[in-house]
């Protein structure tokens, strides 16, 4: 029954943070190309640039995008490991 909440909540944590990375994406493209062609190539570095510069327009974008990331680690977290009996 674990496995099946850790596999549901690591579905949606999936699916939030997908919400927040095409949120994020629309955003930089709305702020210029620039920002667009940094967030398609590299998200990982360019996110939290635009975020310090663009605190007040993506705020709302990070609280997806870290609700997501939180609800997958958790459900890694919580997955119950497959150990083999001896």
């Amino acid at each position: 029954m674990l496995a099946i909440l850790c596999l549901l909540a690591g579905y949606l944590g999936e699916l939030i943070w997908l919400i927040g990375f095409i949120g994020s994406i629309v955003l930089a493209k709305r702020k210029s190309m620039l920002w667009l062609a940094g967030m398609v190539a590299l998200w990982a570095v360019t996110y939290p640039l635009f975020l310090a510069t663009n605190w007040s327009v993506a705020k709302r974008n990070l609280i997806f995008v870290g609700l997501g990331i939180a609800l997958m680690g958790l459900a890694v977290y919580l997955l119950p490991s497959q150990r083999v009996p001896i």
